[in-house]
């Protein structure tokens, strides 16, 4: 810990010092900027002599007819032009309720000229008043851009009522599979939120995204091969999830109350708010979530006649019920220190309590013996805090698109986790059988800290070509303890076999460059990232000496191409070519080598030797009127990760591991198809096929199978702001290394209505309407054991949800966050 400390202070010193020189140099440049270069500069009012602020301003080239500049009025009605060079040019300005502004000829003849200061007047639009017009514009719900695909979470009315999680499931080319997220047939995908990395995975992700309310969504970008300035890490690509954030000046937001009843209730209220002035913008969202859901678990074990036991099976089935409460909050401040220069911060916080009642019948099979019944009360409690602080900068040097951006992150993941299992057999007459009153706690406290320094600098060479570069430091500490103790008929006995502590340290260092370039109908991207990766581990258990512990360095790189060909001048028809190098490395709790019970013959366990596993991703795709994209793809995975079941007695361990060679290959058509001026059509269909090969317990495995996933989103738009939407999915059985996903279907539908003069809207969402919704796994070939496990919970529910907007001020543009800072997503199950 000490050489923990010592390199953290250095980051801290390095990242403060690194912060306060890119303070200094870009109120520097903005100074010295200001001083030497001859900027355009003016003043704009309307007819009163009344400043008018942020109006969108265009100076024009008039002898080439091009746009070299864009700028908006400050809130005294300031505006500045870079310097656009020597020709003859015009100013542009238009604002809502005025006349367009188009100003008087000008010529600059050389660098060193000095232009008076231009003065524009707005004159007020004149004309008949006509009757109110309520115009209503709706958003597709899919769009597709060439690097990406972007869902409008507002215009998926199926949506209401639900969480992120089931947003992204709904999404084209994502499947959600047992609260694992799988895009294009590809799991361990990255989750950003508001390009930001969201620092998740496993069940702490799958929770947060549950936490996170679907109203509080604004889109969704989906991305299966990222470039090179994102993060290596994500074998599945990135999905980044944009949270709504005001884009007018003066006070606005939005409230939303949602009340959902399935065999539970649950309760969802959450704000959003945005204050802008000329000079700062401050924003932030809240939102409290309270209630309980339901899940039945079914599984089945049959073992093989030789196993030398009579134990012939053990069936189990168990009825959870998950009573919780969310409190997330978020605030944040960019102040605007010039037109060019903004500074920000951003902190959020997360308060999460749960729990979750197990009542376990378990049946011992033998042969020869009567059978033995199994009793279980299981109960855990799970607290956590999850705070995050941000520092950032951005600094836009001119109009064309240079910029340098930096990033500084403290994030802490908190979590106490306890558990009680109760749990006594019975023989077949009920009678209890002595010695088998067992109780089992533990208590299972885990904290992670991360630090991260990041910067990005952007020069573009002309409008066709630019450069990018940056790089970016880690620093990650994950300490976990686990502390059980086992009763049995009232005696207590240390579980030292199951205690202990593993401290794990990992620091990264990437550097990154990449160039793109436009050739008329071709666009073209390369890039090429470095990563250097230091890793240390010390695992020991109490009680039990010595501690073991290991360390790995390694560097690698990771080139991506993209191409892209615009077969018209129309863009009807344009074809995508891209490759890239991914690494995954091992979140931070599968690590952890300690095993944590999931009832009497389950227990999850780390690996503390698990490598990170790389791929290497090829994807050809074709894309018709922006509307419709049909890609094929091919997936080569090294040392790929995957989960692996191993046997002591009647206990399953399971477990991650290295198992080898996995290629996947397969495509995907989707698009969106309007039938009628009021009827919409989203389908979306992918075709994978995987094949695994490793060796298993001394044993080759040799594993493959096809899937399909097939799902269609309808909309239907009447007038008076009345919407339906009806959505569909199949997938099919998945195959894995030990086990096969069985397929499964499930149905939404919902109405809508807007209200309130168009700023308050009336939802009611039916989900899994059906409730044919069940997650079934069969495995067969596990040291001789087949089987099945399943589970069925509360997907059935009807979600009325009432949505205001509120809103005080004028639209205008605002600074988006840089998509650049890529740090891996990878803490585990906390």
């Amino acid at each position: 810990m000490i050489n923990l400390f010592l390199k953290t202070k250095s980051i801290l010193r390095i990242s403060v010092l690194l912060v306060f020189w890119s303070v200094l140099f870009a109120i520097s440049a903005e100074k010295s900027f200001a001083q030497n270069a001859k900027n355009i500069k003016g003043v704009i009012n309307d007819n009163s002599g009344t400043p008018q602020p942020f109006v969108t301003l265009v100076l024009l080239n008039t002898l080439q007819q091009r746009v070299v500049g864009r700028t908006l009025s400050d809130e005294h009605g300031n505006f500045v032009f870079e310097p656009p060079g020597q020709g003859n040019y015009e100013i542009l300005a238009s604002a809502m309720g005025y006349e367009r502004y188009k100003s008087p000829g000008f010529s600059i003849r050389s660098d060193d000229q000095v232009l008076p200061e231009i003065k524009i007047v707005l004159q007020s639009a004149e004309g008949t008043l006509l009757h109110t017009v309520n115009i209503i514009s709706r958003k597709s719900v899919v769009e597709r851009k060439a690097d990406r695909t972007i869902v409008n979470v507002d215009a998926m009315l199926t949506a209401t009522g639900g969480n992120a999680l089931e947003v992204l499931e709904q999404s084209p080319g994502i499947v959600v599979d047992n609260d694992q997220i799988i895009l294009k047939g590809k799991p361990n995908v990255t989750i950003f939120i508001d390009n930001k990395p969201s620092y998740l995975q496993g069940n702490e992700l799958s929770d947060y995204l549950k936490s996170l309310p679907a109203a509080l969504l604004d889109k969704v970008e989906i991305m299966s091969n990222p470039p090179a300035q994102y993060e290596a890490a994500g074998n599945g690509g990135i999905i980044n999830i944009k949270l709504k954030k005001g884009k007018m000046t003066g006070f606005n937001g939005n409230l939303l109350s949602e009340a959902t009843q399935g065999k539970y209730s649950r309760r969802w209220q959450s704000l959003n708010f945005n204050y802008r002035t000329g000079r700062f913008n401050l924003f932030g969202n809240a939102s409290q979530y309270t209630g309980s859901g339901f899940s039945e678990f079914n599984s089945s074990r049959a073992y093989p006649l030789n196993n030398n036991s009579s134990l012939q099976g053990i069936t189990q089935k168990s009825t959870q019920i998950a009573p919780g409460n969310r409190i997330f909050g978020k605030i944040g401040l960019d102040f605007f220190v010039s037109p060019k220069t903004t500074f920000g911060m951003l902190f959020s916080y997360l308060n999460r309590k749960s729990e979750h009642r197990t009542s376990i019948l378990s049946r011992q099979v033998y042969e020869h013996v009567p059978d033995t019944l199994i009793l279980s009360d299981n109960q855990d409690q799970n607290r956590g805090n999850n705070l995050s602080f941000n520092l950032n900068m951005q600094h836009n040097y001119d109009t064309i698109g240079r910029a340098w951006t930096a990033d500084f992150d403290l994030i802490r993941y908190g979590v106490n986790y306890r558990l009680d299992n109760h749990s006594y057999s019975q023989n077949a007459a009920g009678q209890a059988l002595k010695g088998t009153h067992e109780y089992f706690e533990g208590l299972l406290p885990s904290v992670i800290r991360i630090y991260t320094f990041k910067t990005d600098y952007v020069l573009p060479f002309n409008k066709n070509s630019k450069l990018e570069t940056g790089l970016k430091s880690a620093l990650i500490d994950d300490d976990n303890s686990s502390t059980y103790n086992r009763t049995i008929d009232q005696v207590v006995w240390p579980a030292y076999d199951r205690s202990g502590q593993f401290n794990y340290q990992e620091y990264i260092q990437a550097l990154y460059l990449n160039y793109s370039f436009n050739l008329k109908k071709i666009s073209f991207q390369m890039g090429l990232r470095g990563e250097y990766t230091l890793s240390k581990g010390k695992q020991g258990q109490f009680g039990l000496p010595p501690d073991s512990s290991f360390s790995r360095h390694y560097l690698n790189l990771f080139p991506t191409v993209f191409v892209s060909y615009k077969m018209d001048t129309s863009e009807n028809h344009v074809l995508n070519l891209s490759f890239g190098k991914r690494i995954e490395r091992p979140n931070y709790q599968n690590l952890n080598p300690f095993a944590a019970p999931r009832d009497r013959y389950n227990y999850d366990i780390g690996n503390p030797y698990l490598k990170p596993q790389f791929s290497y991703n090829y994807e050809a795709s074709y894309v018709f009127k922006k509307a419709f994209t049909f890609s094929v793809f091919y997936n080569h995975l090294k040392d790929g990760i995957d989960e692996v079941i191993s046997v002591q007695n009647d206990v399953f361990f399971h477990c991650l591991d290295n198992i080898g060679k996995k290629n996947m290959k397969g495509f995907s058509l989707d698009g969106s198809l309007k039938i009628t001026e009021w009827w919409t059509l989203n389908p979306n269909l992918i075709f994978t096929n995987t094949r695994y090969q490793t060796i298993l317990d001394g044993q080759p495995l040799l594993s493959k199978g096809s899937n399909w996933s097939l799902s269609l989103g309808q909309q239907f738009n009447w007038k008076d702001g009345w919407t339906a939407e009806i959505m569909s999915n199949y997938n099919s059985a998945q195959v894995y290394a030990q086990f096969v996903q069985k397929e499964n279907w499930y149905v939404h539908a919902g109405v809508g209505k807007k209200v309130f003069n168009n700023r308050g809207s009336v939802k009611l969402n039916a989900r899994d309407v059906f409730y044919t919704r069940v997650d079934r796994q069969d495995f067969t070939g596990i040291h001789g054991i087949s089987g099945y496990s399943s589970r069925k919970w509360d997907t059935r529910n009807i979600t009325l949800a009432l949505a205001y907007r509120f809103d005080k001020g004028k639209r205008t543009t605002f600074r988006a966050r840089n998509p650049k800072n890529q740090e891996s997503s990878r803490l585990g199950e906390l």
